[in-house]
């Protein structure tokens, strides 16, 4: 085999690896989760602000059940 054959093997051989690596490197991208967190970070402040006046309620619930 000449030396020009095998210099074109390797530059082939880079260049699918090179190749390979990109395109695991854009399947990654592709598979990253997605963050959701700041579209719905409204609902976490809601969902604590009905929590906290849930337990308030029960609380006063209780409190009333022992005078009432």
């Amino acid at each position: 085999m000449s030396t020009q054959a095998r210099r074109q093997r390797r530059r082939s051989a880079r260049t699918t690896q090179q190749r390979r690596e990109q395109q695991r490197a854009q399947l990654a991208a592709i598979n990253e989760p997605v963050d959701y967190s700041q579209d719905y970070n409204y609902i976490r402040h809601d969902l604590i602000r009905i929590t906290i006046w849930s337990v308030l309620l029960f609380a006063l619930l209780i409190g009333l059940s022992f005078f009432l």
